[in-house]
């Protein structure tokens, strides 16, 4: 219950961010490669201006589920925490070199601006590159979480099981054996039964050194004293 209540609070949204994190990114590579080409660069521009503002609260967001879904001591939440605030400082380094792009397409300077566009599309494909890592890495811890979880459900089926042999045999051996330690009882008893409606003739009794041996053998005294 607890891995299912970690995989749902941590891991989930940590996969789901770090994909919604490596989407944009790939969509950023697809805008950048075209950007010089595009018919309005200004479309271009004024998204990859909205992608790079919004990107950081994605960054913030995933940090604040590293911390939030997993326990203080965890390496991987550690982990995620570290990574996206270093691809967040790294890509907001970008930001000059975007504005000099942007520039570039204004003046009309191609040749510069393919060479900012190839640099800045060197690291977004690095920073998607990373988020693919760290998605893996979380995917990876995930499964580990689970596989655990299923192995232990088997263990306690098979414990399950074998507590319920094991409980079915111990009924059956106290069965048999109450029936075997009763025995001796029901045949007093039925002699009780035998000497209250008259019967006095002598009977053998089944020797045994326990309570119910005595008894019995006191019980035929008994009869014997009464004929």
């Amino acid at each position: 219950a607890e891995d299912a209540r970690q995989v749902r609070a941590a891991y989930v949204p940590l996969v789901a961010t770090t994909g919604e994190a490596l989407a944009g990114q790939n969509v950023m590579n697809t805008q950048l490669n075209h950007i010089t080409s595009a018919k309005n660069p200004a479309d271009v521009q004024q998204w990859i201006e909205t992608a790079r503002r919004v990107r950081p609260r994605t960054f913030a967001k995933l940090r604040d589920q590293a911390g939030y879904g997993l326990d203080a001591d965890d390496p991987l939440g550690r982990e995620v925490s570290q990574e996206a605030q270093a691809l967040d400082d790294a890509l907001a380094g970008t930001g000059p070199k975007f504005a000099q792009l942007f520039l570039a397409i204004e003046k009309g300077d191609t040749k510069r601006a393919e060479q900012l566009r190839d640099e800045l599309v060197l690291a977004e494909t690095d920073a998607a590159k990373r988020l693919r890592a760290l998605r893996q890495r979380v995917d990876d811890q995930m499964k580990q979480i689970t596989d655990a979880a299923e192995r232990r459900e088997e263990r306690s089926i098979a414990l399950l099981l074998g507590l319920s042999a094991l409980t079915l045999l111990v009924g059956l051996v106290t069965s048999v054996y109450a029936r075997r330690v009763l025995s001796p009882l029901n045949r007093v008893t039925s002699r009780a039964r035998a000497v209250a409606g008259g019967d006095l003739t002598p009977r053998e009794v089944v020797a045994t050194d326990d309570e119910l041996g005595e008894l019995a053998s006191t019980f035929e005294d008994m009869g014997a004293a009464i004929r």
